[in-house]
């Protein structure tokens, strides 16, 4: 719920993104700017939620019930913003709260099922897909009609129209940002976000059910045990040295590429040759939602029988696929836009959940590894926005694509890249199983002797 939560709160801006450009008079390179100030609190709130979840293990439910509210308050303000600077604040306090959320929803997961995490990873993050399709539609019958303004009028103003039957003559007055009523998608969004606050709060001051037994026993560390880098890799500081960097750089461009989608797809079938109205754009919204969900969902089940490298193997390759495809046809051909946007969320939904899954592996996901995987996915928002929405308005549409297909082409690199070192350290589970085995071997001997 965490996550499904979430998403329909921070995934608004994607379906109303143009409504939010009409409310506050900008271009697509300045409304990236707003979304780039929720990347930069996500960031700082990765780092700090993944101190206090390390260092104050028994809070995390009251700090995701803090979080939990922030996030209402700043999603159910959003919308009246009329200028980008309050907009951009507002999304930044927004950021701050997704860092906290996400540091504690996976921290406490990995602790709940530990070796075994893989499946229930993909479960939570199954939310996502969800709380998106479902911010598409709460948001399609709140969204400005379709009006197309000559081009040099600009969105805020005032237009008279003339309108004229065979016994009528008369002048229509039509004010762009009052025929938004966006307001209401966002008001609905923050009330459940409200009630998840509310949730996690009795979690924090009831006691757990009888018999409730976490998988990892989390401990409170002390700060420089928290923060060596050796404390999460096997003992091994060089290897926490190489590995956490380039974490942190395949984490960039995993959420990078999903921020980008996300929010400017919308836009995308709007603005390019395919010239999709608001009900067909919504439609292709939904669509990638709907398949990001089947693709978490799926995965669950994959998980239980596929080892997370050879998933990431092939969700990789089918992103690098799907975004050369629809940056070579799927701008002007509509059959091949709605089978290659579906393929690109089915098969960029489970990438996350499944580099979570195959980095616990081979390294102990405390909260400030999940943090420092979490910057890197702050990292790549701000990054990823602001170049789609520069490139938006530099070359067009179809910049979106481009960008997919980079994205996919820097995962594949950033991926073998990790494969290739960890495997050099080996899987820190089959160490453990083999230390174990050994250890009762040798207990065997001695009884026998």
């Amino acid at each position: 719920m965490i996550w499904f939560t979430m998403a329909s709160c921070l995934e608004l801006p994607g379906p109303t993104l143009k409504d939010l450009m009409k409310k506050v008079d900008s271009s697509y390179e300045e409304i990236s700017r707003a979304l780039i100030a929720r990347s930069v609190g996500f960031f700082i709130s990765s780092f700090v939620g993944g101190f206090l979840c390390d260092r104050f293990p028994k809070h995390v439910d009251i700090f995701i019930s803090v979080a939990m509210f922030v996030n209402a308050v700043t999603t159910v303000s959003i919308p009246w913003c009329h200028e980008l600077i309050p907009l951009a604040i507002l999304m930044h306090f927004q950021g701050l709260s997704e860092g906290v959320l996400n540091t504690g929803g996976m921290t406490t997961c990995l602790n709940l099922w530990g070796e075994k995490v893989s499946a229930p990873m993909h479960s939570t993050h199954f939310g996502w897909g969800i709380g998106g399709l479902f911010s598409t539609q709460i948001a399609r019958p709140f969204l400005s009609p379709d009006v197309f303004l000559p081009e040099d009028v600009k969105s805020n103003e005032t237009v008279v129209f003339q309108a004229t039957t065979s016994s009528l003559s008369a002048n229509i007055t039509l004010d762009a940002t009052n025929l938004s009523r966006i307001e209401y998608a966002y008001a609905i969004s923050a009330t459940l976000a409200l009630l998840m606050s509310i949730v996690f709060l009795l979690f924090y001051i009831l006691p757990p059910p009888r018999g409730f037994q976490l998988a990892t026993i989390p401990k409170k560390n002390d700060i420089k045990a928290i923060f060596h880098p050796a404390s999460c890799a096997q003992d091994n500081t060089m290897f926490g040295l190489i590995m956490f960097p380039l974490l942190l750089w395949f984490y960039m461009h995993i959420t990078g590429g999903e921020r980008a989608v996300a929010k400017f797809l919308f836009s995308f079938a709007k603005d390019s040759e395919l010239l999709f109205n608001n009900d067909q754009a919504t439609l292709a919204l939904s669509l990638h939602w709907i398949f990001y969900t089947i693709g978490r969902g799926l995965a669950i089940v994959v998980a239980k029988f596929v080892p997370p490298r050879y998933m990431l193997i092939g969700e990789i390759s089918m992103n690098i696929i799907s975004g050369s495809v629809l940056s070579a046809l799927g701008y002007k051909n509509e059959i091949v836009f709605w089978i290659f946007n579906a393929l690109l969320g089915l098969f960029l939904a489970p990438v996350f959940p499944s580099g979570v899954s195959w980095a616990n592996r081979y390294l102990d996901m405390s909260g400030i590894a999940v943090a420092i995987v979490l910057l890197g996915a702050s990292g790549g928002g701000f990054v990823y926005q602001w170049i789609t929405g520069a490139l938006f308005d530099a070359i067009g549409p179809n910049a979106l694509m481009y960008v997919m297909t980079g994205d996919g082409l820097l995962l594949a690199q950033s991926y073998v890249t990790l494969q290739i070192i960890a495997s050099r350290q080996g899987d820190r589970f089959t160490k453990d199983s083999d230390a174990k085995e050994k250890h009762v071997v040798g207990g065997v001997k001695e009884t026998s002797v």
